[in-house]
């Protein structure tokens, strides 16, 4: 998977192998033991999961995440991943669209959970 910053005149690259995504996931599992959900919604973490969520619900094969990609007008995240049909698909999500998706996310897990989504 691979995140690239936000457009600047030298972008940068990074690159996120499974076995760092891994990494990321079980610290992420020690941190939620410990921690109340975070408010907020914007932070990588959260736009992973729900980038992750959307393309579980839809039974997709992520290729490619990018936020700086010059061709996409107006968005901020451009999803590229195959469907369960093997159809190539390239989304543009625009910021507030992300950010609704991470709140419908957050809330149907405190759905979930019993917390109806309130922060303890």
């Amino acid at each position: 998977m691979r995140l690239s910053g936000t457009p600047a005149p030298t972008p940068v690259e990074i690159t996120y192998r499974p076995s760092d995504i891994e990494e990321l996931d079980r610290a992420g599992d020690e941190k939620r033991a410990k921690v109340p959900p975070p408010k907020d919604f914007l932070n990588q973490p959260q736009i992973f999961r729900t980038i992750g969520g959307f393309l579980d619900r839809n039974e997709a094969q992520l290729v490619r995440l990018v936020n700086n990609d010059p061709r996409a007008k107006e968005s901020a995240f451009v999803v590229e991943y195959t469907s369960r049909d093997g159809e190539h698909v390239v989304d543009d999500h625009a910021g507030a669209a992300i950010y609704d998706m991470c709140v419908s996310m957050y809330k149907q897990r405190g759905k979930l959970t019993g917390t109806s989504g309130r922060c303890r």
